[in-house]
């Protein structure tokens, strides 16, 4: 399960201090990252992958025994000068366990400030 978590953490750590979220379907987002450079998330053939300009192509994130089945990115504000915030949630098992089935979730909200002074 730790790869999960730091599947997960690294992609809260992008979310918090990106900005102009773009949700592809439900298993996919794009954002700028602090330094304005496109930063990708996907889930592609069991694993989250990650691409940045740094990297030359898609990167697991998680490790071929963990099965991530499906991966969920949603986005919501409760008002014109809340912060943007994306919700996760990840469900998957181990390979070797179909039986140790996980469910996680968490919400980022973006550190940028969002609306005017």
């Amino acid at each position: 399960m730790l790869a999960v978590d730091f599947a997960m953490e690294d992609m809260s750590r992008s979310l918090r201090t990106g900005s102009e979220y773009d949700i592809t379907g439900d298993d996919e987002i794009s954002f700028l990252d602090e330094d304005d450079e496109r930063v990708e998330y996907r889930l592609s053939n069991g694993a989250i992958q990650k691409n940045t300009p740094d990297y030359s192509g898609w990167l697991p994130l998680t490790p071929d025994e963990v099965v991530i089945t499906n991966l969920v990115f949603s986005q919501g504000s409760s008002g014109l000068y809340d912060q943007p915030r994306v919700t996760i949630n990840v469900v998957g098992h181990i390979e070797a366990d179909p039986e140790s089935e996980f469910y996680l979730q968490t919400s980022v909200t973006q550190r940028e400030l969002n609306f005017p002074l």
